[in-house]
């Protein structure tokens, strides 16, 4: 249980947000709803008169039938007409409120995903290195709806108000010391409604950190399936799985508990209301200080009393759980993010590529790169080598602006990328991955992903360079194939071609290779090594490879230990006078029998 639960602990810029502060920040969102909450509100308030003027109606037909004589059964008649048509006409208005709820509900819920959505966009990969993709989904699938219930509550809650103020008045008029009996009662439902409401508040909180837990096991799960079946996992990770989501469900249990107490308290407390009016009213009809019309009408009015009693004290109930929701996504909303982005754009670029004493590291505890400078001209295929650990990668994600670095510059063509607008600085990189990525569609669509305005001939050209065309000619549906959920009905090696053909199909200016031929068979990897000459023409390149077959044709090779470079020159200058690359050589590519 404390392992399960450990995992359901708050994000790192989660915060706790006061009454005021959540109030005006959905208020930002309320604004955009404004002319519709105010319908609602009109629709509510018609709805309330309505459900208040139908009594008095009936009050006064009541009495007219109490008389022994003299009565008039037109005025009744009438008067039952107008209670029917009251009721037609409620059923007509509420109808119109759950429509017009629904709406408001449905828009916010989808401006916040938007909002949302926009804001996980702009941050670095820091930010997702910290936070797990379920938790995330969760607060942008779950919270979001919880929060659109949350904007309703606010309308009903002043409905409310109004409906019992207006109907105490009316009660007042007709008997004060009866109307003051009930009202003696009516403190204690306040007093419930606060003390219940603290609780219902930790234990929402509670609740919506272990289902993001529970959603984060659950897609960490799904995605790894294949390593957890490798290593006869299953059976391990049922059982945290089970842990975890019994960790959620003591939290909802608690919090269902809590409005199995609160309601019939609020039930008993309307027993004790009616009692008053039926012990006490009576008295009063019999010593003629109110008609039979009255006792009705305060027995009518007394339950529509505990209606809107009991329906602000479940909306302070509600409130509390939705602003449990309401702080996870203020939370997620605020978090700053750590890019830097300019506005320049540089239109054509040439692909000259400068570090200058740039500091960078993943966490604030430990610096990878302290003060790395390096100078890689336009045109020039440069290969980085190194061993795992080493800063390769790192390299090119900050080079990408992945990440953003502490000190020093990066330049394109003598440009800082923080001054460049970060989009269309990425359009001029084409960056293969190790591990390929392919969204759920066909191969075509993976691959204009790269340029969705591509022409058909642009598309033949990059499917032909990168060899996709060597094994798609041999499916049946050929380009239009569908890949499955992340390439999963292809290979490995398919998956990487597609990849490459997604980079060489924005025809960037920059290319980057990041162990890109590391999952392609030796058949497949002496295609590409034909065509690499053709790919890297007119092209930066930045190629991080352990193939001896890549690295030696580069026109410089970067030898990375530890964050520094410790080598620079050509396969036959490192060679003979850099012992760090002389050991990679008999690690990684001696055996490889180039020579």
């Amino acid at each position: 249980m404390s392992q399960a639960f450990g995992r359901a602990e708050k994000a790192y810029y989660d915060r706790d947000y006061s009454f005021g502060e959540t109030v005006k920040r959905l208020w930002l969102f309320a604004r955009s709803e404004k002319k519709m909450l105010f319908i609602l509100l009109l629709a509510f308030a018609f709805n309330t008169g309505i459900s208040i003027g139908v009594p008095l109606f009936l009050r006064v037909a009541i009495d007219e039938i109490a008389k022994t004589i003299g009565v008039n059964f037109t005025n009744v008649n009438l008067y039952g007409w107008f209670y029917l048509a009251g009721t037609i006409i409620t059923w007509i208005t509420m109808y119109l409120i759950i429509r017009i709820e629904w709406t408001i509900i449905s828009r916010t819920v989808t401006k916040l995903r938007n909002d949302m959505f926009i804001q996980l966009q702009e941050h670095d990969l820091s930010f997702f290195d910290k936070n797990k993709t379920g938790r995330i989904m969760s607060r942008v699938v779950n919270d979001t709806w919880e929060l659109g219930n949350f904007m309703l509550i606010f309308v009903e809650i002043t409905v409310n108000f109004l409906n019992l103020v207006v109907m105490l008045v009316i009660m007042f008029v007709i008997e004060w010391r009866l109307t003051l009996g009930i009202l003696i009662i009516a403190p204690f439902i306040f007093i419930v409604m606060g003390f219940m409401g603290y609780f219902l508040m930790k234990f929402s909180r509670e609740s919506r950190l272990t289902v993001a837990a529970v959603n984060g096991a659950m897609q960490e799960s799904i995605a790894g399936i294949a390593i957890a079946k490798n290593f006869a996992r299953e059976a391990k990770n049922k059982q945290e799985f089970y842990d975890l989501n019994k960790t959620n469900l003591r939290a909802n249990i608690k919090r269902g508990l809590t409005f199995s107490i609160l309601f019939p308290i609020f039930d008993f407390i309307a027993s004790a209301i009616i009692f008053i009016i039926i012990f006490q009213g009576a008295r009063y009809v019999v010593n003629d200080a109110i008609s039979i019309g009255d006792l009705y009408l305060f027995y009518m009015y007394s339950l529509n009393l505990m209606g809107p009693l009991i329906g602000v004290s479940q909306q302070v109930a509600q409130f509390q759980a939705g602003r449990a929701s309401a702080e996870r996504i203020f939370s997620i909303l605020e978090v700053p993010s750590l890019m830097i982005s300019g506005t320049k754009d540089l239109g054509e670029i040439k692909g000259q590529i400068e570090f200058k004493d740039v500091l960078f590291g993943y966490s604030d505890e430990k610096t990878l790169f302290d003060g790395i400078s390096l100078f890689i001209p336009a045109g020039q295929n440069v290969a980085i080598v190194g061993h795992t650990g080493s800063g390769k990668t790192s390299l090119i994600s900050i080079l990408a602006h992945f990440y953003e670095i502490i000190g020093g510059e990066i330049l394109i063509d003598g440009n800082n990328i923080r001054n460049l607008d970060i989009d269309k600085y990425r359009k001029h990189l084409g960056i293969v991955l190790q591990d390929p990525y392919l969204f759920s569609g066909n191969i075509k669509e993976n691959i204009l992903y790269g340029n969705p305005e591509a022409t058909e001939m642009e598309l033949e050209q990059a499917v032909s360079a990168s060899h996709v065309t060597d094994f798609v000619e041999f499916l049946p549906e050929g380009l239009e194939t569908d890949v499955g959920e992340r390439g999963s009905k292809l290979s490995m090696g398919q998956r990487q071609l597609i990849s490459m053909s997604r980079a060489l199909i924005a025809n960037p200016r920059i290319l980057i290779l990041d162990e890109a031929t590391a999952s392609v068979d030796a058949y497949t990897e002496s295609l590409i090594q034909d065509g690499l000459e053709e790919l890297f023409k007119n092209r930066t390149s930045i190629v991080i490879a352990h193939r001896l077959s890549t690295v030696i044709g580069a026109d410089r090779i970067l030898v990375f230990e530890e964050g520094k470079v410790v080598g620079d020159g050509t396969h036959t200058e490192l060679m003979k006078h850099n012992k760090a690359y002389q050991e990679l050589y008999k690690t990684y590519y001696e055996f490889q029998g180039v020579f």
